[in-house]
């Protein structure tokens, strides 16, 4: 989400950008998919939770009144995902949840551009759940667990 939450502690725990993947079937068909202006010709997938992600991507990349060939929606990341690899369409994700995807080769990133999501993952806890131990191992099991992910957001930003 975006924070805060009135009441409660929230601390962001890693940045998300998010990028174009499909199956590399589609990528590899016609019509070409070799900048975002060729998303017109594609349906493009999009996730319930995240409803503005597209056009914040579009608008990242330049093109922010395209108009895909269609356009689908699911109600879970995994089906979207799933969707995309089968050819179905394009998906927007991010390394925290497709790199097993990604790495293999179920799905591929047809376009290299990215958004930064105005939203994140947080911690999120009443104020008093600061001085609990578990909270606090929690937090940190969480950032640990995730810096490699943030790392490689970062280095691919970078690039």
């Amino acid at each position: 989400g975006r924070g805060p939450w009135e009441g409660l502690h929230a601390e962001p725990i890693v940045d998300i950008d998010y990028f174009p993947v499909c199956g590399p079937a589609l990528a590899a068909a016609e019509p070409p998919l070799r900048e975002p202006a060729d998303l017109a010709r594609h349906t493009l997938i999009h996730i319930a939770q995240t409803p503005d992600a597209w056009a914040v991507w579009l608008r990242e990349a330049g093109v922010p009144d395209l108009a895909p060939r269609r356009a689908m929606t699911y109600d879970h990341v995994g089906i979207a995902l799933s969707a995309a690899a089968s050819g179905q369409g394009v998906a927007l994700s991010t390394e925290l949840l497709c790199d097993s995807w990604l790495h293999d080769g179920r799905l591929c990133r047809p376009l290299p551009q990215r958004a930064r999501s105005p939203e994140t993952y947080h911690l999120v806890c009443r104020p008093e759940g600061l001085d609990d131990p578990r909270i606090a191992a929690l937090r940190d099991f969480l950032i640990e667990g995730l810096a490699p992910y943030d790392a490689l957001r970062a280095s691919a930003v970078a690039q």
